[in-house]
């Protein structure tokens, strides 16, 4: 970080370090959506370390790929505006508003551990009414196989949380997280899995007999295999 401006140093996904003539810095996001080049400002260090912007960057890098303008998330931080509830913002109220109800203050730290583990990383920051099939899987499917139980309750939390900002209207109908009716057809059941030995869907291109799994009493060859 010894380099003197002006100059632009390449992080790599979209993210730069801009040094201006009188050597201030800034974080600056990069990124092209609908034939558009736009750019976020992300702060200056060391306020805002490197880890920070990668951090963001990689944010607004998932949100892109998802079809959603970062520009739009960003102006809306900026602005402080109250009408911008994440998926994050919406766990710490539900979470808020059980724990009268929960008997012990474990349970609303299990809770809190389990979205800063597993939700934040992949959508946290996103407003919830983007919250989708597709990224709710992204979450439990890499678990749902070797860590069932794990993935099940992360699933039913999400389902909660949902469910609340559904209520608030901050999020449209159906809940992407519901078993019956969405997750069940893209996952076999949790039960299944535990008893028949069940443990990852094989990956594109590996044959069928890679994916045979052998338990004591049989082999079972798991549904996703493309033969």
């Amino acid at each position: 970080m010894d380099k003197e401006g002006p100059a632009r140093l390449y992080d790599g996904g979209g993210l730069w370090l801009y040094i201006a003539e009188d050597h201030s810095r800034q974080w600056v996001f990069q990124y092209r959506i609908n034939g558009t080049e736009n750019q976020i400002q992300l702060g200056s260090p060391p306020k805002v370390t490197l880890q920070d912007a990668r951090k963001q960057a990689g944010i607004y890098r998932s949100m892109k790929a998802r079809g959603i303008d970062p520009i739009h998330h960003h102006k809306a931080e900026q602005q402080n505006d109250a009408t911008l509830w994440t998926f994050d913002r919406c766990a710490e109220a539900y979470i808020e508003a059980k724990s009268y109800q929960w008997t012990s203050k474990k349970h609303a730290a299990q809770w809190r551990a389990t979205i800063k583990t597993y939700c934040s990383p992949a959508f946290g920051q996103l407003p919830v009414d983007q919250i989708d099939v597709d990224l709710v899987l992204e979450v439990i499917e890499p678990l749902w196989y070797t860590k069932t139980e794990t993935a099940s309750r992360i699933r039913g939390r999400i389902e909660n949380i949902l469910s609340w900002a559904i209520v608030r209207g901050y999020h449209p109908e159906p809940n992407p997280a519901i078993w019956r009716g969405f997750i069940e057809h893209l996952l076999p059941n949790k039960n299944r899995i535990i008893r028949q030995g069940i443990i990852h869907p094989c990956p594109t291109g590996i044959s069928a007999c890679s994916c045979m799994i052998c338990n004591p009493v049989t082999v079972f060859l798991h549904k996703r295999c493309n033969f």
